[in-house]
């Protein structure tokens, strides 16, 4: 058995998320772990080596659901945490290299009740490096469109102190070439 590449372990993660049972997508402790046992098992079947106890692993897995928009719109922050990992240090660092925002048409707009719309704020959130705390909507909840660049501007409006107001607009206008002041 080899190790799975990178590209490997993100898309069995991904497809782990869209199977895991509604009822363990807080990813409490308990549920982090049956999650990474999951992808364990997943993974083995495809005669690739990942183990779900080590804390180096645990700790990859948990940065790839916080940073990676298909999963973090599938699988919920629970207490602040994935796991046992304080979501403030799963963000990649600034140095990481991002690529290009998928969603860049500021004027494109999305159902807020539509998976869509969750992986749009999740990866605006990620570009910002901004902690989006849960806006997941479910059925029933508002079926009103909002446009790319209202996204943004939503969740800059949560960015407070002089420095961290200044490091988004700055990524703002990097990524989406959008000042939202």
């Amino acid at each position: 058995m080899g190790k799975p590449s990178a590209t490997q372990l993100l898309e069995a993660a991904r497809a782990e998320a869209k199977k895991f049972p509604p009822a363990k997508k807080q990813m409490s402790e308990a549920n982090f772990k049956s999650f990474a046992e999951s992808l364990s098992a997943s993974l083995e079947k495809k005669d690739l080596d990942w183990d779900a106890s080590n804390s180096a692993n645990k700790l990859a897995l948990a940065k790839l659901i916080h940073n990676d928009a298909e999963i973090k719109a599938k699988l919920l922050v629970s207490g602040g945490k994935i796991g046992t990992f304080a979501v403030a240090l799963l963000a990649p660092s600034t140095t990481e290299n991002l690529g290009q925002p998928h969603y860049h048409d500021l004027d494109y707009s999305v159902t807020m009740d539509k998976d869509e719309y969750a992986t749009i704020r999740t990866e605006v959130a990620k570009f910002l490096g901004i902690n989006d705390k849960g806006h997941s909507f479910h059925e029933g909840n508002s079926t009103a469109s909002q446009s790319l660049r209202q996204i943004i501007l939503n969740l800059c409006s949560k960015v407070q102190g002089p420095q961290e107001i200044e490091r988004v607009k700055t990524a703002c206008k990097t990524y989406y070439k959008f000042d939202p002041s």
